[in-house]
């Protein structure tokens, strides 16, 4: 999860691709769990801020920090 498109459902040309239809159906399987684990989180946040806020407020996320350098490449890992 890195960037995040302002549109409901992103166009083939939009960049970044992930919008904010693709966080509700996230939103829709993670919220029947305790605890989830997001993988190659990016260094931007957005989409994972955006994904709490849809979550609502018994939501919380621990997160790494990211993975310098070319095999890292800004990654991070996330528990929700």
């Amino acid at each position: 999860m890195g960037d995040l498109t302002g549109k409901w459902l992103a166009g083939p040309k939009d960049s970044p691709n992930r919008d904010w239809h693709s966080i509700a159906c996230l939103a829709e399987v993670i919220c029947r769990f305790d605890v989830v684990a997001v993988q190659e989180s990016r260094r931007n946040p957005a989409a994972l801020k955006r994904l709490l806020a849809s979550l609502g407020p018994d939501w919380r996320v621990i997160i790494s920090d990211a993975t310098e350098g070319a095999a890292g490449n800004g990654e991070r890992i996330a528990f929700l």
